[in-house]
């Protein structure tokens, strides 16, 4: 017997197994969503502390000159 055969003969299509998964692949893709999501809101709201700092910053040099 070679391996592919070997490996084969101990695989089981069992489809209930696949339906009873979809709730963990649910619940990961769930996951990924929320911490993309976080990682959005952070870079937005780290993007509009520093463009109000920085819109400060360049304000006063244009005055002191």
């Amino acid at each position: 017997m070679n391996l592919i055969s070997l490996l084969a003969s101990n695989l089981k299509f069992e489809p209930i197994k696949f339906v009873e998964s979809l709730k963990y692949m649910g619940q990961g893709l769930l996951v990924i969503f929320i911490v993309i999501g976080l990682i959005v809101l952070l870079t937005m709201a780290i993007n509009k502390i520093f463009t109000k700092t920085s819109k400060k910053a360049k304000a006063n040099e244009d005055k002191t000159e």
